[in-house]
């Protein structure tokens, strides 16, 4: 049985404790759904546990529509992008930040 468990945004100190507390009654969490990827490692932190990630959305895609519609300034894009590339979530047990790829710039 596939449960989706709305839990608090995964963190360094997160521990997965929806899909703990999930299996102490006996149901087993396989995917997490989410309205926006913010990729910052958090894909690959939950394929660490065995959990996959589905996202309506990736924030490199939306910042990509926002600046094609010139919603957001190149400048601020551009500080988005480097926020994501410099917060990288660690992953477990190494303290290295989990790989992602950078956003790409939009093109216009």
């Amino acid at each position: 049985m596939t449960s989706h468990a709305a839990g608090p945004a995964m963190t360094p100190n997160h521990h997965l404790t929806p899909q703990v507390a999930t299996a102490q009654v006996g149901l087993v969490v396989k995917d997490v759904v989410v309205l926006i990827d913010r990729e910052q490692g958090g894909e690959a932190h939950l394929a660490t546990n065995n959990l996959n990630l589905h996202a309506a959305f990736k924030l490199s895609f939306l910042l990509k529509v926002l600046r094609k519609h010139e919603l957001v300034s190149e400048g601020t894009a551009q500080k988005v992008r480097d926020f994501i590339a410099a917060n990288q979530a660690p992953l477990p047990g190494t303290g290295a930040g989990a790989p992602a790829a950078a956003p790409a710039k939009a093109s216009r």
